[in-house]
């Protein structure tokens, strides 16, 4: 008798199917739960850059920034070109650029960007330290990372400018002195500018 209820009792061995299936479900809830927070962080932090780079929802405001010169650098780079005849070259290209990590500081510290080192990365990979100028500038908010570089540069309506009269019969040595004396430039980057620079006119 004992033998035929022990033997007519049900097993009670765990459910591990359901366990497995609870595990599994939970598992994918929190996948997708880490998904989604990830996916809006990222959101959110490419947004904020967003914002910045193109100067969107920002607080009106203004600032006066001033690139001296000691702050640019002559650099070189050698580029491949074709001449007239559709013949590859090799070009020199010659110039000044700007110290960017000086340039983006600036900008930071006046409230016109709000992350300097994405500035600089913009900068890095448009070239911007080459299309800036010595000067004074005003700057605001509404401007985004390129009108910012545009207005940097030397075709600014913004740029702080001086009268400067050459007295007819001058010569380039007593020119360039005069430039150095109204602050343009110095004698020595525009002697370099005028030998070296290639301003790409043939009869120069």
């Amino acid at each position: 008798m004992d033998e035929n209820r022990t033997q007519s009792q049900p097993r009670r061995n765990p459910p591990r199917r359901r366990r497995r299936r609870r595990m599994s479900l939970m598992s994918a809830l929190l996948y997708v739960a880490f998904v989604i927070g990830i996916s809006t962080l990222l959101a959110t932090f490419g947004w904020t850059l967003a914002n910045d780079v193109l100067a969107l929802n920002k607080a009106e405001a203004s600032a006066t920034i001033t690139l001296p010169d000691d702050i640019f650098e002559p650099y070189e780079e050698t580029v491949e070109d074709k001449d007239e005849e559709g013949n590859p070259i090799t070009k020199t290209i010659k110039g000044e650029q700007a110290d960017m990590d000086y340039v983006a500081g600036q900008l930071e510290e006046n409230g016109i960007v709000e992350n300097k080192w994405l500035f600089k990365l913009f900068a890095t990979i448009t070239k911007s330290g080459r299309k800036l100028q010595p000067g004074t500038y005003t700057l605001d908010t509404s401007m985004d990372y390129l009108a910012i570089v545009t207005n940097l540069g030397s075709t600014s309506t913004n740029r702080a400018t001086v009268d400067v009269t050459f007295v007819e019969g001058s010569t380039v040595d007593q020119i360039f002195a005069l430039m150095e004396e109204k602050g343009v430039s110095t004698v020595e980057k525009l002697q370099d500018m005028a030998a070296n620079h290639d301003y790409a006119f043939s009869f120069l």
